[in-house]
């Protein structure tokens, strides 16, 4: 899994998309919430909420890659 990445450091690109979907973030808020959202440039958008976070945003990584079950056993 990736590392925490802080907002001071560097944000995302605005709006990536992966194929036909936006990229979404693992990102903690000043309280220590985690909560998964995307960056559109001006601000962090809520999947769950479907609204902007109104909590200041302090770090943020990728969400890991999907599962799979491994087809060996």
């Amino acid at each position: 899994m990736s590392e925490w990445i802080s907002c001071k450091e560097r944000l995302p690109k605005p709006s990536e998309y992966l194929g036909d979907v936006c990229e979404y973030y693992l990102v903690q808020n000043e309280y220590g919430d985690m909560m998964v959202a995307m960056y559109d440039g001006e601000g962090w958008f809520q999947i769950y909420a479907r609204d902007y976070v109104d909590e200041i945003i302090v770090a943020w990584m990728p969400l890991p890659k999907e599962y799979k079950e491994s087809e060996e056993k």
